[in-house]
C-alpha cells in the first residue's frame, strides 16, 4: 500500500497490530510506505526481523493484551515509537499507555486527515532520532494508575499528552495557547493545573528541558555553544545563557569546561 506523503514518509515502515477484523479498516487509511498488517501474536517475531519506523498498536477487543504487548514492545525495542489506539478507552487505559511508554494515544473512530497528520509527524520524530519513551520496569504495578505516591504522582493523560507534545517539538515555537489546545483545557486552566503537577509553569517547563538537552549537547566537542544554543532550542547564545544560569547556577562555557576537565582527569588516572 503506497501513500502519497513526501518522500521520506513514502520510504517509512509501519508495522500495524491489529486484530484481524480490523486489517480492512488500517488497509485502506492512506499510511503511506511501506505498511505490514499483522494480529498480536505474530508482532514481536516480525519486529526482531526487521527495523520499523512506527508501531500502530490497536488494542481491538481486549485492551489488557495489547498493554501487555505494547511493554513488550517498548522493553525489547525502546527505540521504535508506537501509537496505541482503542475504541472503548478509559482514562485509566490512556494513563497505562503512557507509563509504558506510547508516543500517543488515539480513540477510534477518528478524523482521518488528523490522524494521518500524527502518524506523519510520529515518523518525523522517528527520523530525527528523537523517541525516548520507555516502559517502566516489568514489575511495575499497573493495578492502580492513578495512585499517587511519593515519588510518582499521578498525570493525568491530557498532561502526558502535552508533555509528549513538547519532547517532541522542543526545537519549535511553544505557545501557551497550543499548549492549551493539545490539553483540551482553556490556558488559565491549563496553567494552573501544570503547576500544580509539575511544580512550574508550562513556559518555565520548556526552558527547563531545552536546558537539559543543553547540557547533553554540551558534552559534546564537535559543537560550538552557539550551535548547542540553536540545537536545544533556544536559538541565541543569550538566551541559552540566561536560562542555565536560572536552573545550572553557572554558564554554558563554565559547565563545558567543567566536564571537559573531569573527563581528562578521569583519562589521566585510567592506566593504558
Amino acid at each position: 500500500m503506497e501513500g502519497t506523503g513526501n518522500r521520506n514518509v513514502q520510504q517509512a515502515t509501519l508495522l500495524v497490530v491489529a486484530e484481524a477484523d480490523l486489517h480492512d479498516v488500517y488497509r485502506h487509511l492512506p499510511l503511506g510506505g511501506k505498511v505490514q498488517l499483522t494480529v498480536a501474536g505474530k508482532a514481536i517475531a516480525l519486529l526482531q526481523q526487521e527495523k520499523w519506523d512506527l508501531v500502530l498498536l490497536d488494542a481491538g477487543s481486549d485492551p489488557a493484551s495489547a498493554l501487555e504487548l505494547l511493554q513488550q514492545i517498548k522493553s525489547f525495542f525502546p527505540a521504535v515509537p508506537v501509537l496505541f489506539l482503542t475504541e472503548t478507552g478509559s482514562e485509566s487505559l490512556a494513563v497505562n499507555a503512557f507509563r509504558l511508554g506510547a508516543r500517543d494515544y488515539i480513540r477510534r473512530p477518528f478524523d482521518v486527515v488528523r490522524f494521518k497528520a500524527r502518524v506523519d509527524s510520529l515518523l518525523g520524530l522517528r527520523r530525527r532520532g528523537g523517541e525516548s519513551r520507555v516502559c517502566l520496569p516489568l514489575d511495575q504495578d499497573l493495578t492502580h494508575p492513578a495512585r499517587e505516591t511519593a515519588d510518582e504522582p499521578y498525570i493525568p493523560p491530557n498532561i502526558l499528552r502535552v508533555l509528549a507534545h513538547l519532547e517532541e517539538h522542543l526545537l519549535e515555537s511553544l505557545s501557551l495557547d497550543a499548549m492549551a489546545r493539545e490539553a483540551g483545557l482553556s490556558p488559565h486552566h491549563f496553567c494552573r493545573t501544570f503547576r500544580e503537577l509539575l511544580g512550574m509553569s508550562p513556559m518555565r517547563f520548556v526552558c527547563y528541558q531545552r536546558v537539559q538537552k543543553a547540557k547533553r549537547l554540551l558534552l559534546r566537542d564537535d559543537l560550538n555553544i552557539s550551535a548547542v544554543a540553536t540545537k536545544s532550542g533556544f536559538g541565541t547564545l543569550n538566551n541559552l545563557s540566561r536560562w542555565f544560569r536560572v536552573f545550572e547556577g553557572t554558564t554554558p562555557s563554565h559547565y563545558r569546561c567543567s566536564h571537559q576537565n573531569l573527563r581528562n582527569k578521569k583519562s589521566f588516572l585510567v592506566p593504558h
